[in-house]
């Protein structure tokens, strides 16, 4: 997990590092803590919450919001070393990819990021490398 900027708009950027390479990008109106949390709620509800997030030093991503909804959901944070980009290397690298598709094919990231979603990588989109696994929910549900 990561903020990024492109073309001076912050996204929240969430790969799966795993086999699937599954990506989700969420344009922010400031990359403040209380959106970002509120943008990982919607995915969690929508696709499932995983084992654990890696991220980066970020203030927003040390704060107690984030980490009230990591326990909320029982996700794990694992934080990369400081000034060590390459501990994320997976995530910075998805940046670029996106960004210079954003480029190079005048799209928008939306449809980047689904481009990149379908496209096969070693046999295998990420899109159906993800489906093919299963989301844990560790969110009770209380029906009234």
């Amino acid at each position: 997990m990561d903020v990024t900027n492109l073309y001076g708009h912050p996204y929240l950027t969430l790969v799966d590092c795993g086999p699937s390479r599954y990506a989700i990008w969420r344009r922010l109106r400031r990359s403040g803590a209380l959106e970002i949390v509120q943008h990982l709620e919607d995915v969690f509800l929508e696709r499932g919450a995983p084992a654990e997030i890696l991220t980066d030093n970020a203030t927003e991503f040390r704060g107690r919001a984030m980490m009230a909804f990591a326990a909320r959901w029982d996700v794990a944070m694992r934080f990369r070393a400081a000034y060590e980009p390459g501990g994320n290397g997976v995530v910075e690298r998805h940046h670029r990819t996106i960004k210079v598709m954003v480029a190079r094919q005048a799209c928008s990231v939306a449809e980047a990021v689904h481009r990149y979603n379908v496209t096969p990588k070693d046999g295998s989109d990420p899109a159906t490398a993800l489906r093919s696994t299963r989301c844990s929910d560790t969110l009770a549900v209380t029906l009234t």
